[in-house]
């Protein structure tokens, strides 16, 4: 600071010659060369809130937290789980007569078939007509029970086995363990039933068709005895012997081929029979399924909606009237009533029947179905069957014609045979399915439900989990999305950032003695400051953007942000380095505070200059410090705008420059009084302060506009409220040593 010397009080103060540039309004014509957008949140913000919120968030934190923990713990719940077991077989168990195994899948498919059977309506629908089980908890919030229950009954197999568990959780481990049960009784009521009606139709065509082939058999053997005696062979032996010769003929395979095809032809044909009987069967449909079709359609709910409101209409009406029969709107609400019920009757009515016939067509098509895919599988029997014939006919063409009339009485018992080993294998069919009705079940219970007596989970450690963590994280997000909101400014490069202006300088916090601080350390700490306030007045003197700086405006974007502590401070400064008193000037007329600061009057002062109640010497108080003057804010009835829109406030600072070297002007906020866009523009320069951890980025945009609106010049920004360690850390400490008396 060697250039700043004594002068002369009416000399003009000669500052190193620099460059002037384009810069000298508050925002430059182009933002921030390399200034990169808002990131949102980054680690920055989050360490911002945590530092500045923890007071409030930990606290905060905890009593959510435990809020949290005694609302998830009161509205707990204990469920049980109640569970049954059953075993299904994939292979079906038999008395003497094995199964065919050829289709390894098919024993897989009938499992998977039983599993969903137990979920199917067919077996649910009957369980949550009962009354007892239509009241479980879970069930009764539900509109479609049965899908409820459906989506709540879990089949679980135990390990590899073929041992598989119902399982139901509830809070009624009572009503659990019944609900169970309920569906058990109501499956094996539906196996046993379609097994035992599908068998013994199967069994009853099957004979049928024994006694027909039986009365075929008789009339052939008649036949072929005749045959025999024209012949003149012995009747009986001779039937035996050339059967038993006719066996070992070569065409004697393709012979067991024909009649092992016709056998199948008929149990298929038998099959399609019974199927064919199930689909005129009767459909059995559960009402409880219809209702709630009808429950769910749209135009019910709408009529039942209308109807709601009718009725709360008429509930409210009937309570606010004495005799509400005589009221116009009761009555009509009546008929309205009445209408709304006849149609939602009649709309149920007819659409009942709908549901009804769709529930039946769906089953019966389901019926036809396995009745087409049954005489699929016969067509193509038919088709095998008649190519072995006819292979079997040219066949026996062939050797008859080799062999004469003898051949002919020959295949005359080959056919024979093949209609008696037919009809013996129909017979035996038969008797397999009435022998394997005792046989033991596929599916067989082996333990009912019982009534559970420890909960699943004594307490609901992942719902305290969750609910714990989440509310005490709450407070530190809400924290940190408000420090995103409020973009404070915590470092220089967000003042850069916001303002676009260079920052000029950072001051260090103002010391403050505290109960049990050393006085080392406090001294130390106004060191610090000192140095900080001596280096933003030197880098405001060899500013490029400083000129012929003589007087400067220090303002803040809003108030409380440290302005007239710069103000205080950089002239007192710039007094004691220039060996001359600073003029500082409170510009701030709505709230002053530079009188306090001095401890002077506050009139006369700024005001009364303005208004011309005094002279400018009048106003100056030179006794308020050793270098620095101070000329008051003052009061004055006027309004304030008028006084400064006078342009009295430039021949102030023209009259100031002629007898100090320096004034510093403490102007109020800029978003907050439009004066000081009056007095910055008046002024050689002016000084934007924002404290850490106070200003808002938004606000400094916003102040940085008007002022570039405005056409003044900005000398740059000043960041205050520095913390020390924070301030030693980025720019070191290398202060001058103290010495204090009685301290060796």
């Amino acid at each position: 600071m060697s250039e700043i010397v004594k002068r002369p009080s009416n000399s003009k103060v000669q500052v190193p010659a620099q460059p002037t540039t384009g810069g000298s309004v508050a925002i430059r014509s182009a933002r921030f060369p390399g200034g990169k957008p808002d990131a949102g949140i980054t680690p920055r913000t989050v360490l911002n809130a945590l530092r500045l919120w923890w007071k409030w968030t930990v606290p905060a934190a905890l009593l959510l937290t435990a809020g949290a923990g005694a609302v998830v713990f009161w509205l707990f719940e204990p469920k049980y789980e109640a569970t049954a077991l059953i075993q299904i077989r994939i292979a079906a168990p038999y008395l003497a007569f094995a199964p065919d195994m050829a289709d390894s899948r098919a024993g897989r498919r009938f499992v998977e078939t039983q599993i969903e059977l137990l979920r199917d309506p067919l077996v649910l629908g009957s369980v949550v007509s009962q009354s007892d089980i239509r009241q479980l908890p879970e069930l009764t919030k539900y509109h479609d029970s049965i899908r409820a229950l459906a989506e709540q009954i879990r089949v679980r197999a135990v390990g590899k086995s073929e041992l598989y568990r119902i399982m139901l959780s509830s809070t009624d481990p009572e009503a659990a363990a019944e609900t169970v049960n309920a569906v058990m009784e109501s499956y094996f009521n539906l196996l046993e039933k379609d097994e035992a009606n599908i068998r013994q139709s199967t069994i009853e065509l099957l004979e049928e068709e024994n006694e027909r082939r039986l009365r075929n058999i008789v009339q052939l053997r008649k036949q072929l005895r005749k045959s025999a005696q024209s012949a003149g062979l012995g009747g009986s032996i001779f039937l035996a012997a050339e059967g038993n010769r006719f066996i070992r003929h070569p065409i004697a395979n393709l012979r067991e081929r024909l009649t092992v095809a016709e056998v199948n032809k008929e149990i298929l044909t038998v099959r399609i029979q019974v199927a064919e009987k199930l689909v005129d069967q009767p459909v059995n449909i559960v009402d409880l399924v219809v209702e709630e079709r009808l429950d769910a359609d749209a135009e019910v709910q709408r009529l039942e909606n209308q109807l709601a409101n009718y009725r709360l209409q008429h509930y409210e009406v009937g309570r606010r009237l004495a005799r509400p029969s005589h009221n116009t709107r009761y009555r009509q609400l009546d008929e309205d009533i009445t209408r709304t019920e006849q149609i939602l009757n009649e709309y149920r009515q007819k659409l009942c029947g709908q549901v009804r016939a769709e529930i039946e067509q769906r089953q019966r098509n389901e019926r036809e179905g396995e009745v087409a895919k049954l005489r699929n599988e016969l067509q193509s029997c038919t088709v095998m069957v008649e190519l072995f014939t006819k292979e079997y006919e040219s066949q026996f063409r062939a050797v008859q014609e080799e062999s004469g009339e003898s051949i002919d009485l020959q295949f005359r018992m080959a056919e024979l045979t093949r209609s008696e080993d037919v009809m013996e294998r129909i017979s035996n069919r038969a008797i397999a399915l009435q022998t394997e009705r005792r046989a033991p079940a596929r599916v067989f219970k082996r333990r009912d439900a019982r009534v559970p007596l420890e909960p699943l989970e004594a307490l609901p450690m992942k719902q305290l989990a969750a609910a714990m963590g989440g509310a005490f994280i709450l407070p530190f997000l809400l924290a940190v999305f408000w420090e995103r909101l409020a973009r404070r400014i915590s470092a220089p490069e967000h003042l850069k950032k916001n303002s676009y202006l260079d920052v000029v300088g950072e001051i260090s916090r103002l010391p403050a003695r505290r109960i049990g601080t050393s006085g080392r350390r406090v001294d130390v700490t106004m060191q610090l400051f000192e140095e900080s306030i001596d280096a933003l007045r030197t880098n405001l003197i060899l500013s490029p953007d400083a000129g012929d700086l003589r007087v400067l405006a220090v303002t803040s974007a809003a108030n409380n942000e440290g302005k007239t502590s710069v103000a205080t401070q950089l002239a007192r400064s710039i007094g004691r380095t220039n060996k001359r008193p600073t003029l500082l000037v409170d510009g701030d007329l709505r709230s002053p505070d530079l009188h306090h600061v001095f401890q002077i009057p506050l009139e006369p002062g700024l005001a009364q200059v303005l208004s011309g109640e005094c002279d400018f010497k009048d106003a100056v108080f030179e006794q308020a410090d050793q270098y620095v003057h101070v000329t008051p804010a003052g009061t004055s009835s006027e309004n304030i705008h008028s006084l400064f829109a006078s342009g009295k406030i430039r021949q102030f600072f023209e009259e100031a420059t002629k007898n100090y070297d320096f004034v510093i002007v403490d102007t109020p906020p800029v978003l907050a009084a439009a004066e000081s866009l009056v007095i910055g523009a008046a002024a050689d320069g002016m000084l934007i302060c924002a404290m850490r951890d106070v200003s808002r980025g938004d606000q400094m945009e916003k102040a940085c506009e008007r002022l570039s609106r405005a056409g003044v010049r900005s000398i740059g920004t000043v960041l205050n409220g520095v913390p020390c360690r924070q301030y030693t850390y980025y720019n070191g400490q290398y202060s001058q040593q103290v010495h204090r008396e009685g301290v060796k």
